[in-house]
């Protein structure tokens, strides 16, 4: 129930900075949540692409796919 209402908070106070005119915060957001968005999907086609590797059992691809899965 505490978590809820920090979470309201940080909200309600993040808004307020937004209408206050300081659209550099609201910018800084819009960028972070694009840029966890891309990572996500990185995420997801080298995980598609590992699958498709374990499927035709090129260990070389396995490897490389395995690695990018991690780093992103």
């Amino acid at each position: 129930m505490i978590g809820a209402k920090e979470s309201i908070r940080k909200n309600v106070f993040t808004i307020e900075r937004i209408l206050k005119g300081e659209l550099r915060y609201f910018f800084a957001i819009v960028t972070l949540k694009v840029f966890q968005s891309i990572v996500y999907l990185l995420s997801v086609y080298y995980l598609i692409l590992l699958k498709e590797d374990l499927r035709k059992g090129n260990a070389h691809q396995i490897i490389f796919s395995l690695a990018m899965f991690f780093c992103f």
